[in-house]
């Protein structure tokens, strides 16, 4: 392997994970990202969109719950951690696609709103 030039360190590796891993280092590395509570809103939606069968209200107190606990215990089950590590990537792409569509959606309802009230206020004198 060539030696990396001066200045560049070459590609970036990464630590395997330990268990148990403390819930802050499951966040940064499931989401990477630059603050924490970034990550950990993005983990309770995807926690939240997960339990959703369940009334708002139930699946709110489930969320809560396993916050929690990883919050105290940390991560225990490297298997877990690797299945979440991989549906994450997947619902990421699968929010960000209904995020787009429901900001056209609002964009159009707006501009449709706008010419309506244009077209019903008299012409200027």
């Amino acid at each position: 392997m060539p030696e990396p030039l001066l200045g560049y360190p070459g590609p970036k590796a990464t630590k395997e994970p330990r268990f148990p891993m403390k819930f802050r280092e499951f966040l940064r590395r499931i989401f990477g990202g630059r603050y924490h509570a970034d990550r950990l809103h993005l983990y309770r939606k995807f926690l939240f969109e997960h339990f959703e069968a369940a009334s708002s209200k139930q699946a709110e107190a489930q969320v809560i719950e396993i916050i929690k606990k990883q919050g105290q215990e940390g991560i225990t089950n490297p298997n877990w951690f690797f299945e979440v590590k991989h549906e994450i990537p997947r619902w990421r792409r699968l929010n960000r696609i209904n995020q787009r569509k429901e900001a056209a959606k609002s964009r159009w309802l707006k501009e449709k709103q706008r010419k309506s009230v244009d077209s019903s206020l008299p012409p200027p004198k």
